[in-house]
């Protein structure tokens, strides 16, 4: 059979498949196995392999995020929001359950509901300081950086890759 007899959609379904079986091999060797990295500006600290670690924290029902928020109307708060927004909307495309509460100068008592078990048990913290990246261990993430790091679109990208690299595989 020649090239040309194949249909067009055959080939684009072929193009396609391999493209995505391409990037998400790409994307894994990218995300650190431990130690320090920094993928496109965003810096990956772990105490282990990245991966595993962020994925049995992401394994739990619900996830837990905590937000780290400043009292008053402060532009950081709409950093923090919208960082926050991007890793809860890429767990829910996941199919992980998680729900948000904030911690208002390390007060938590934004949304302390039940399903935020009272403002308990956070695996995910987000918060404004000067790792711009994430730390990772057995326990925890913590995403952090400066509001302007928080604002970057590229930056934003590379979270919500990682998250959802780990996500996948729990």
């Amino acid at each position: 059979m020649k090239l040309e007899n194949l249909p067009l959609d055959k080939i684009m379904l072929v193009l396609i498949v391999a493209g995505v079986f391409a990037a998400a091999f790409f994307f894994a060797q990218l995300v650190p196995k431990g130690a320090d990295q920094t993928l496109e500006g965003v810096r990956v600290v772990a105490t282990g392999d990245a991966k595993a670690q962020l994925g049995s924290l992401l394994a739990r029902d619900p996830v837990l995020i905590q937000m780290n928020l400043f009292a008053g109307n402060d532009s950081r708060n709409t950093a923090l929001s919208v960082v926050t927004a991007e890793i809860a909307s890429t767990l829910i495309n996941y199919q992980k359950r998680n729900f948000v509460y904030g911690a208002v100068d390390g007060n938590a008592s934004v949304n302390c509901v039940s399903e935020t078990n009272f403002c308990q048990g956070a695996v995910i913290f987000v918060q404004i300081g000067p790792l711009n990246g994430m730390k990772i261990d057995n326990d925890r993430v913590v995403v952090e950086g400066s509001e302007d790091f928080f604002r970057n679109t590229q930056r934003l990208r590379v979270i919500k890759g990682v998250f959802g690299l780990a996500a996948s595989g729990s």
